[in-house]
């Protein structure tokens, strides 16, 4: 004899995590933001040489792989319940670094690689990168935007 289940009426049930969330006119029209925390990982840190055999060759440091998972996980709980964006992108990012002498572009390649698949599906679709970097030695992080890419007026030689 076969157990008996209680049908439970799904007229109740809530998504709650979209909620506070515009509605969007077409998928993948809406800014994303991601707080990365931790410690922003420089381009020049991230890959390190190795010996295949008798030849050397380029790998992933273990900090990188470390700091593109953590970008991963924050962006995943930012696109809860989205899609992919889809057009043309406009990519800023913010590195809260610890020390003051930091490149304002050396995390940006890390990080629009780690939210490939999971904001956008490809990095060519960005059109603009907009990079900071500022001095927080007390909370360093990664602020990300990602939003449809709004083309300015272009300026013409009649405009100037």
């Amino acid at each position: 004899m076969a157990p008996r289940t209680r049908a439970v009426p799904q007229t109740s049930r809530v998504d709650y995590r979209n909620a506070d969330r515009p509605a969007e006119t077409e998928p993948g029209a809406f800014p994303v933001k991601i707080v990365v925390p931790g410690k922003p990982l420089s381009v020049n840190a991230a890959y390190r040489v190795v010996k295949l055999g008798t030849r050397a060759g380029m790998a992933k440091s273990r900090e990188a792989v470390l700091y593109q998972g953590r970008v991963r996980s924050a962006a995943v709980l930012a696109m809860l319940g989205r899609e992919p964006m889809t057009g043309d992108l406009q990519f800023e990012i913010v590195a809260y670094w610890p020390r003051q002498n930091a490149d304002s572009d050396a995390a940006t390649k890390l990080t629009k690689d780690a939210l490939q698949g999971s904001v956008y599906a490809n990095d060519r679709i960005v059109r603009r990168d907009i990079s900071e970097r500022a001095h927080d030695p007390l909370r360093p992080r990664v602020e990300i935007t990602v939003k449809p890419y709004s083309n300015p007026s272009p300026v013409t030689w009649d405009s100037i």
